[in-house]
Order: C-alpha cells, then structure tokens, then sequence
C-alpha cells in the first residue's frame, strides 16, 4: 500500500523539534543496531555498497569475518580479494576444507571463484589478517554473489533517498525494503523515503544556525514492509 501526501515548506530547520518524534519511530535506524553491536549482514557488492539481503544480530566474539568469493589472487604479496577485501595471509593462518576435514590448503592452490570463510583481524582498512581460512571448493549455488560480513556496527547512516546504511568492516550497507531482517528487529513496517520537486533549484538546500534549510516541496512515500 502505498499512500502519497506533499507538504509545502520553506524552513525544514524550524519545525524539525515538531517532527521530531514521528520521525524517530518510523525510522529503521533509531537504535536497534546501535553502533558497537555486533551483527551478520548478507549482501551483494556493487562496487561501492553492499545491498543487504539479510541482517541479524550475533553473539560477541573475539574475531571478525569475512565470507565470500575469491577475485583475485597475489601469491607474491601473499594475497587474495574478496569483494573490496585484502585478505593478509601470514604463517599464522591456518587453512581448513569445508569438505573435507582432513584436507589443508595452502595459498598456492586456491582459485578464483572458490567461496573462502576467513576469520581474522583488520590490519588497516580494508586490510584483513586470516587467522582461520575455511575454503569450499564447490559452493553452494544459493551463495553465489553473496559477500558476508560479521563484526561490529561502526555507524548508523540514512543515503541521499532516506534509506538506512549500517557500516561494518569501513564498508556502507543498504538495508533496504528487501532485506530480511529476522526476529522483526526494526519496529516499524514503513520506510520514508524523500524526493524533491525537479523544479525546485539546488540553491534552495542550506545550513542556516546548524539548522537545514529547503526551499519547495517535500514528498514522502510510505511503503508497508511484510519481511520481519
């Protein structure tokens, strides 16, 4: 269901304290996954956001995780990609086969395309330290483009359309109308989502006494979202 409703306003900043409270309860960012929680969020990479399909809430845990495909492979540098990822092997990492028990690897041996669950620790951004490296030669096809992150919210965001963004890993995470999120931990079935008249100059946006300034028209579109 969808309802459309336009509101004339000139000063967004005067009446933000009116607005306040109902914006906040709609809002799927208010404080569910309040930054320094730890989480699992599933999703695609485009090559600058990780669209989420999936987001829960885990357990603490001493380490990080990464689980994904591998792109490329640097026996040099002793590296390989996953997604925006480096992954840093050193003599302290420690290659498991997902399939076989028995069965190590060794950087040498792996190839593009096999599904790598890499548990370690951020040397720099974007830069992760393999302690753990559990390698499927054969992944299962429901995994195919999926980029899994598990670690520590690192900020809560809304992009330019009102959408919520989680960072993990340094890493932007749309949690859009699609995502799955178990357990109905965001409390609200709406989204807002804001759009601005073509018409309406960009001159007409400005910061005022710490205050935001919008010249035209607002319009809010409200979706029912049937996915906790």
């Amino acid at each position: 269901m969808k309802i459309w409703f336009i509101i004339p306003w000139l000063l967004l900043g005067s009446l933000a304290p009116l607005l306040a409270d109902p914006l906040q309860t709609d809002d799927p960012v208010s404080g569910d996954f309040p930054v320094g929680s730890r989480v699992e969020i599933d999703g695609r990479w485009d090559g600058q956001i990780l669209e989420a399909v999936k987001l829960v809430r885990e357990e603490p845990d001493e380490f990080l995780e990464i689980k994904g495909f591998i792109e490329s492979i640097d026996t040099t540098a002793n590296t390989f990609t996953v997604g925006p990822f480096t992954i840093v092997i050193t003599d302290d990492s420690d290659f498991d086969d997902a399939e076989d028990e028995r069965k190590s690897h060794e950087l040498r041996e792996l190839e593009t395309g096999w599904r790598v669950e890499v548990e370690g620790v951020f040397e720099k951004p974007l830069h992760f330290r393999a302690l753990e490296i559990q390698v499927e030669t054969s992944p299962a096809p429901r995994k195919t483009g999926l980029l899994e992150l598990e670690g520590f919210v690192e900020a809560e965001l809304l992009d330019e359309d009102g959408v919520p963004i989680v960072v993990i890993h340094g890493v932007r995470c749309r949690i859009g109308p699609g995502t799955e999120i178990p357990d109905g931990v965001f409390r609200k079935s709406a989204q807002r989502r804001i759009q601005w008249d073509d018409w309406r100059p960009s001159d007409g946006i400005r910061i005022h006494n710490g205050k935001l300034l919008i010249g035209g028209r607002i319009k809010h579109e409200w979706e029912e979202r049937d996915n906790h």
